[in-house]
């Protein structure tokens, strides 16, 4: 599901700086990195499942693995995290409304600290 309404996607910023925001917010960078792509993840476990916030961007200077970048922000999206599967994000599937509301609040508290 992509969140609607967010001002960070095409938003430029530094890399050391992006991380450092992003562990002050509790995001998970794991292994979902490259050169050029980076995802950060918040996740959610509640009686529905596991669900995660995804935060993507791409190195449009520099490169990540030598952590000077300039990263530029895509659009947020919640997944749903199945086993053996991975994480389904279709509108078709369902997420519960303290997922989406919590999201859309972390998101604007990583928009004040851009």
């Amino acid at each position: 599901m992509y969140l609607e309404n967010v001002n960070i996607e095409n938003c430029e910023v530094d890399f050391l700086y992006l991380d450092d925001i992003m562990k002050k917010l509790n995001f998970s960078i794991g292994d979902h990195w490259d050169y050029e792509r980076v995802i950060y993840d918040y996740k959610f476990k509640n009686n529905y499942g596991i669900f995660y916030l995804r935060i993507p961007g791409v190195a449009k200077e520099g490169n990540i693995g030598d952590k000077e970048a300039v990263i530029c922000l895509k659009k947020p999206y919640i997944g749903k995290y199945y086993f053996n599967h991975g994480l389904e994000y279709s509108d078709d599937e369902f997420f519960p409304k303290q997922v989406v509301n919590s999201s859309k609040d972390l998101l604007k508290r990583f928009e004040k600290l851009l």
